[in-house]
């Protein structure tokens, strides 16, 4: 016999929602890695230094945070498709009885 399965929608609305959020935090943090790297190009840290501080946070941190903004949303995502799911498996069982 198969398990229960019993969903808590508003829980899972809530994760949902902060998963979106989360993603947006990040897009954030992306604005303000590319507004640093564009005082460093401005001038800011010139030489050496300032050309590998500009790469790592072009091609290390920027893309990285990128990759998370990505992942939160792909979760997001998940979490609505799941509840979705789970809210016709509800009604087509209601149907039944």
């Amino acid at each position: 016999m198969p398990a229960d399965l019993q969903a808590d929608y508003d829980a899972l609305s809530a994760m949902s929602d902060m998963f979106g959020t989360a993603a947006q935090q990040m897009d954030q943090m992306q604005s303000s890695i590319q507004q640093m790297v564009s005082m460093l190009e401005g001038g800011a840290l010139l030489g050496v230094a300032g050309d590998r501080l500009v790469g790592a946070l072009q091609n290390n941190l920027a893309r990285k945070v990128a990759y998370g903004a990505e992942k939160f949303r792909e979760l997001q995502g998940d979490v609505r498709a799941a509840m979705g799911e789970i809210s016709d498996a509800d009604q087509q069982g209601a149907g039944q009885f």
